[in-house]
């Protein structure tokens, strides 16, 4: 049995899941397995993904029989592991080698169920000297506990993508069966958010290491980069339900959190309707969206920066006319 299971979605990666794969197999902590979960790709993504292994027989390939998006695709993985601990590393990005070596450590003498590390944002995906770090943690900054009012806060939408949802876990597989949890199948953003939120609000404890050990693309064309208003209603409805499942357990400041989160949301829902009226052409309706909350105006700032900016701002110059 494996210590550690990394799980690798993949969905039209052929120009890019080598570099992740290779990241994942060159850990100097050599005690893993690699899952990769092809979602009927239409590209080269197996052929890439078995080239990028080579003979290595730690690397499996699990094939979709439909795309049925990335939080099934976790979940085909989650079901076929074997590992101790499950690491997620998304298709576009990789890991650095001492990456599992350093968090697994950690996690095994404090007996973490979940830990993150801050991650670098990188513009190049083949940029390997380095990149931005995601969080600004100061460099004598120690390990922190993150409970879930303190993890809700980090995951505010307030016109900033440097939110905590980002951050790559590595969780104890025990934990997640012992709790039956599972990705939401009908989310295609922030999937690790609602997982890590379930599992806070059911006694795991998290932690937050300030070593940036995953390296991330900033890809234009990520899912995550181009939320439609029909995602943010999905996680809308999913917060709902995590409300009427843990609601009354909640701590008064968690509560407060996850009221903060949801008037976010709603704000990002009304910038992306008005968003993708004003790109229609729809430009009365584009109105009526941001005029219902003009604080919504504030999701065009990073990253959403994007062909709606520009049509938003086509939109503000014909109504100020």
């Amino acid at each position: 049995m494996p210590l550690v299971s990394i799980i690798v979605p993949a969905w039209n990666a052929e120009d890019f899941i080598a570099a992740a794969i290779s990241s994942a197999l060159r850990q100097t902590l050599t005690d893993l397995e690699v899952l990769v979960v092809d979602d009927a790709s239409t590209d080269g993504t197996i052929a890439a993904a078995m080239a990028a292994g080579g003979a290595d027989p730690r690397l499996q390939i699990l094939r979709a029989p439909q795309n049925a998006g990335p939080s099934a695709a976790r979940n085909r993985a989650l079901d076929q592991a074997q590992g101790r601990y499950v690491a997620v590393l998304d298709a576009d990005d990789r890991f650095a080698p001492v990456r599992l070596q350093s968090m697994l450590g950690f996690m095994q003498e404090r007996n973490a169920d979940i830990a993150f590390d801050n991650l670098l944002r990188c513009p190049n995906p083949r940029d390997d000297g380095g990149g931005e770090p995601h969080l600004s943690i100061p460099a004598d900054a120690g390990p922190r506990r993150l409970d879930l009012e303190g993890f809700l806060m980090g995951n505010r939408m307030n016109g900033s993508d440097r939110t905590l949802g980002h951050l790559k876990p590595i969780i104890s597989r025990a934990f997640l069966e012992k709790a039956r949890l599972r990705y939401d199948p009908q989310i295609r953003i922030a999937e690790d958010f609602m997982l890590i939120a379930e599992a806070l609000a059911l006694g795991a404890s998290a932690w937050l290491l300030p070593d940036a050990g995953y390296k991330y693309w900033l890809r234009p064309g990520s899912l995550s980069k181009r939320p439609m208003a029909r995602d943010i209603a999905l996680l809308q409805a999913c917060d709902d339900g995590f409300r009427a499942r843990h609601g009354a357990a909640l701590a008064p400041g968690a509560r407060r959190a996850l009221d903060a989160r949801r008037a976010d949301l709603d704000g990002m829902q009304a910038f992306l309707r008005c968003r993708e009226a004003a790109l229609a052409g729809r430009w009365l309706s584009a109105a009526a969206a941001i005029a219902r909350r003009p604080a919504a105006l504030v999701h065009a700032q990073p990253g959403l920066k994007d062909r709606g900016r520009a049509a938003l701002r086509q939109l503000q110059r014909a109504f100020a006319r």
